[in-house]
């Protein structure tokens, strides 16, 4: 599990398709597992200068369901709905949007080992342009990294490798998600990210994690397709999670995702992004 998004803005572009599938709930290799659920984050992001900067806070909620036909492989769809205050040297105003809506499969390519267990899984995802341009006070379009969305058909593919024997499990993953511009308004280039977490895992019911993910984007471009100043670059955040309940059955969780290492094309400050997450497995 990956709690990491690349800005809080476009925040639905950068999220890393679903969790890891639920195990069954009743144990019966025959049952469909499901789960739905509640993802909230809350951070923000300056973009620009002195008297042209915008500050924008974020408060999102998505909701998520997914269903699991075999033991291998999942389907999923999640769609965000975003609270947004944005702020410039003249003015303040608030909106509440949708974001781009995701659907995701992940498949088990791999999975050995009793004691010292391996699994390797494959996720392909589509993310869709349901969130509306927004726009400033004088009627310009933001940039893209302060938009609600992406503007854009989004195609992505992420693999993971995780390692886990007794109490302990090592997990590594990357994706590419490649926007596909389907409208004239600003959007963003193509992202990339690579999470290494760690998870230890005490009693059955409770889990500390820590990891540390980077994420990469080209840059973006307006409605004219021009290049912007303030977008594109490097990231790495560092992140911090509690986990308590059964996995399959009831899962809440608590974590916190820091910009540790900023490598950013402008002027562009991200801020730390707190996360709490709640879901709800059952078989049929």
């Amino acid at each position: 599990m990956t709690f990491t998004t690349l800005f809080i803005a476009c925040t639905v572009c950068a999220n890393p398709a679903g969790d890891a599938m639920p195990a069954s709930v009743s144990g019966d290799a025959r049952a469909i597992a499901m789960a739905a659920g509640v993802d909230t984050r809350v951070g923000g992001v300056s973009v620009g200068t002195d008297e042209g900067v915008t500050d924008l806070s974020e408060r999102r909620i998505e909701g998520r369901f997914s269903v699991q036909p075999t033991a291998d492989v999942e389907v999923g769809i999640g769609m965000p709905v975003l609270f947004r205050t944005l702020q410039t040297s003249s003015a303040q105003w608030d909106d509440i949007v949708p974001g781009d809506l995701e659907v995701w499969t992940t498949g088990v390519v791999h999975r050995s080992g009793t004691s010292l267990r391996h699994d390797v899984t494959v996720t392909g995802q589509l993310k869709f342009p349901t969130a509306p341009v927004t726009y400033n006070t004088s009627g310009d379009a933001l940039a893209s990294n302060l938009q609600p969305g992406c503007s854009s058909i989004v195609p992505g593919v992420s693999g993971s490798y995780a390692l886990a024997w007794s109490l302990v499990s090592l997990s590594f993953s990357g994706g590419l998600l490649l926007p596909i511009v389907v409208r004239e308004a600003p959007h963003r280039g193509a992202m990339i990210r690579q999470t290494t977490t760690l998870r230890v895992r005490p009693v059955p019911a409770l889990a500390f994690a820590a990891g540390f993910t980077w994420l990469g984007e080209l840059i973006g471009q307006d409605e004219t397709d021009a290049n912007e100043e303030d977008s594109g670059g490097l990231v790495g955040y560092a992140s911090a999670a509690i986990e308590a309940g059964k996995p399959g059955l009831l899962v809440a969780s608590v974590g916190l995702d820091a910009p540790a290492v900023k490598a950013l094309r402008g002027e562009q400050s991200p801020t730390v992004i707190g996360m709490a997450r709640l879901s709800v497995g059952w078989d049929i």
